[in-house]
């Protein structure tokens, strides 16, 4: 979901809006300096040997597709699968989708 299309969305700009005040100015640097900090995980990745499902958004800019395809080709057989006009919070932009997603993967899984 670009940003264009996510000011289509007054409910999620509302839910966001929310969530960055209840964090706060110093909630808000605390996230963002520990994702700045967060170590590269694929050699984790490469050692996980239980069933992996990936799922990204197609307008995801925050973790692109490609990094997913990355993660996911560290985990023999983990599928990936993108949400169409989605993007970073797809849990909340598409839970039908993600909850379909999951249940389809769990049933197989």
């Amino acid at each position: 979901m670009t940003a264009i299309d996510l000011l289509s969305r007054p409910d999620l700009v509302e839910l966001m809006g929310s969530m960055a005040r209840s964090v706060r100015a110093e909630g808000q640097y605390n996230q963002q300096q520990a994702m700045l900090a967060r170590p590269d995980s694929h050699a984790d990745l490469r050692r996980a040997r239980i069933p992996t499902l990936f799922v990204v958004g197609r307008e995801d800019t925050a973790r692109p597709i490609a990094e997913h395809e990355s993660m996911a080709a560290c985990i023999p057989g983990a599928p990936l699968e993108i949400i169409e006009h989605c993007g970073h919070l797809s849990t909340i932009e598409q839970p039908e989708i993600v909850n379909r997603l999951l249940s389809d993967w769990l049933g197989a899984n």
